[in-house]
């Protein structure tokens, strides 16, 4: 079961400093980028040299759970500049109004795969409605869909954790990455590799990205004990 580790720091010498650590207890690592006060290119670029496993850069915007302080327009500039740079996955916002069939070939030209995100901060969208944003991946050629939403209720988590079940016919040329977020969504963060997620997302320390997001040190004591 592999797990993603979210960084985000204010610096990129932060994130240089964290890299051996985090790389030796993960599967990938996720750089937020929109934490940093200043984007290096040039050493976004030494960073990734640097990198033995795969790598996620996001920048992600405010009414998603992101810090990012520009406008929409210097995202979008933001996103093209990091797509040069070619990490394994860029990570961008299903409702992102410039998240279109040209973005995705254009990052797929040099090898660059496109993780499209919905974030649900209040609660967890039924199944159908879910689908729709499963749907719209799918048509716009996106390689991996990524929906995560805020478990109200323990019940939530079982709505995320048939949802891939649920759209088996987009998932045979496109994965997927899905859990619930928030204190009683934990069950699905531990829980979703087994139900058909690419990955799940766990915090490096006490360096939380989301709500309910745990250590991967206990992710993967959790994960010990389930597989014994």
């Amino acid at each position: 079961m592999q797990i993603c580790v979210a960084v985000g720091e204010k610096s990129i010498n932060k994130l240089f400093m964290l890299i051996s650590n985090a790389e030796f207890q993960a599967d990938l690592i996720e750089f937020r980028l929109d934490y940093l006060e200043a984007l290096d290119y040039g050493e976004l670029e030494k960073l990734l040299e640097k990198m033995k496993l795969p790598v996620i850069f996001t920048v992600r915007r405010k009414n998603e759970g992101g810090k990012f302080k520009g406008s929409e327009e210097d995202r979008f500039k933001t996103l093209n500049n990091l797509i040069d740079l070619r990490p394994d996955f860029i990570d961008i916002e299903l409702s992102s109004p410039f998240l279109n069939e040209d973005l995705v070939d254009s990052a797929k030209k040099v090898g660059v795969k496109i993780i499209g995100s919905y974030h649900s901060f209040q609660d967890t969208p039924p199944t159908h409605v879910l689908l729709k944003k499963i749907d719209m991946a799918y048509r716009l050629g996106i390689d991996v869909v990524k929906i995560v939403t805020y478990a109200k209720e323990i019940e939530d988590n079982l709505i995320i954790l048939s949802l891939h079940s649920a759209a088996e016919k987009y998932l045979r040329e496109m994965e997927i990455v899905t859990f619930c977020m928030g204190e009683n969504g934990l069950i699905s963060r531990v829980l979703c590799p087994l139900f058909g997620s690419k990955f799940t997302f766990a915090s490096f320390g006490a360096n939380v990205t989301a709500p309910g997001q745990i250590s991967i040190q206990k992710m993967r004591r959790i994960q010990k004990l389930i597989s014994e």
